[in-house]
């Protein structure tokens, strides 16, 4: 399984190195184009049954695209700390007329890997699909309100073997540093795959082995093992 996802990862640098990326300009979002071209690129490639993405915007919009032109069923869900957001991403969804689940969860401090970090307080029960996440892309929360690293290491708390987590705007000094942090944590479960040539930098990793992040004893069940009653205020919607 590992296999066939690096397999993905190597198909899909070379559509967009062959790839205009101009009708994929991302407006005011911050996904920069061949970025986008690389996610549409590898959910053709490897076919998952559920995408998870960490921090909307138009790269939502653009998976769930991709989601839709495949034969068969795949869920995308969508994780964001700004309801404001969330309900653009809603509008940009039902104008394009592809279906996505949206979660606002807001941001909170727990205890990950011995650190306290940034993660989203996650409703897995109100997830776009039971599945575990063949694809799971990072691009939040911005650095302003702790950066990525608490995302990246709950987004592998998601992932199965075969799980392919990206991480965008790797070429950023922080969030080069989060990733190879993440890869010397987990170097026994994760390979490594050279992304090169993106105008914002793109990491890549691939699941080899079942992955245990270390969650303190405060963090919500919801996030970790799904088995969280919704509290008031919590919203996860489809719009289809």
């Amino acid at each position: 399984m590992a296999q066939r996802s690096v397999a993905a990862i190597t198909s899909a640098l070379a559509q967009v190195a062959e790839a205009d990326h101009q009708h994929l300009d991302g407006g005011g979002w911050p996904m920069a184009a061949d970025a986008l071209t690389f996610l549409r690129e590898i959910v053709t490639a490897l076919e998952p049954s559920h995408i998870v993405e960490f921090g909307s915007g138009v790269s939502t919009v653009e998976l769930a695209r991709a989601a839709d032109r495949l034969g068969g069923p795949c869920a995308v869900t969508t994780i964001e700390n700004d309801p404001a957001a969330c309900r653009a991403v809603r509008a940009e969804l039902e104008h394009a007329g592809v279906s996505a689940t949206v979660q606002f969860a807001p941001l909170v401090v727990r205890r990950v890997d011995g650190r306290h970090l940034p993660v989203y307080d996650l409703r897995r029960p109100r997830f776009g699909s039971h599945a575990a996440p063949g694809l799971i892309v990072v691009d939040g929360p911005p650095s302003m309100l702790g950066g990525r690293e608490g995302s990246l290491r709950q987004a592998l708390s998601l992932a199965m073997v075969g799980t392919i987590l990206l991480l965008d705007d790797a070429r950023r000094e922080a969030d080069a540093e989060v990733f190879a942090a993440v890869a010397r944590t987990y170097h026994e479960c994760l390979e490594t795959v050279e992304c090169d040539g993106f105008d914002r930098g793109m990491g890549a990793f691939v699941v080899t082995a079942p992955v245990r992040v270390g969650f303190g004893d405060d963090i919500p069940t919801s996030a970790h093992s799904g088995g969280s009653t919704a509290r008031s205020g919590d919203s996860g919607s489809r719009v289809s």
